[in-house]
């Protein structure tokens, strides 16, 4: 009887024991998955945000766009009459529409852009280019004339044209801008 009064203390010190490292083992160990009510905030501000990024997004590629001024169909017929050079080994023609969303000194109109390329030089191309439109009625624009860049225009049409250096594409790349309206 001894025995087994002795064998119960004993088991109920092994039981409390054991319940008391439970206990401890749980406390060490907290919780770290968030609930499903902790969640839910996080993923409505998440929501708000991505809307007001797509938002603003969307509405600066509209102002864009709206503010954007298309290449005048002038600028595409003067263009046209513009005579491909003669030693030109490449030559591009496209629209360049312009965006005047942030053009706080005023707008330039959009034209016609040419790119061509040649070994030739660049005076050899200026007095190319003046004789042909000269005798198709440009003028040399005396007033904004100036080493790097040949402007003519003709007053007739409310056109002008002007002849660079491409920097952009490189040595032997030449460019010839055409914008014609009331935004040249």
């Amino acid at each position: 009887m001894l025995e087994d009064t002795i064998q119960n203390q004993q088991n109920q010190k092994q039981d409390i024991v054991s319940s008391d490292s439970e206990v401890s083992a749980g406390a060490s160990q907290p919780n770290t998955t968030p609930s499903v009510k902790a969640k839910a905030p996080m993923l409505k501000v998440l929501l708000i945000v991505v809307v007001v990024i797509v938002l603003v997004l969307g509405a600066l590629f509209l102002l864009i766009k709206l503010s954007e001024r298309k290449v005048p169909q002038e600028s595409k017929n003067a263009a046209s009459t513009i005579p491909k050079y003669p030693n030109s080994d490449d030559w591009k023609v496209k629209d360049s529409n312009v965006s005047c969303l942030f053009a706080f000194d005023g707008c330039w109109g959009a034209g016609v852009v040419i790119d061509f390329s040649t070994a030739d030089n660049k005076q050899t191309i200026d007095n190319f280019y003046k004789k042909e439109l000269e005798d198709l009625d440009w003028e040399v624009d005396e007033f904004n004339h100036d080493s790097e860049l040949l402007p003519l225009e003709k007053p007739s049409i409310n056109c002008v044209i002007g002849i660079s250096d491409n920097m952009e594409r490189g040595n032997n790349w030449y460019h010839i801008s055409v914008r014609c309206g009331k935004d040249r």
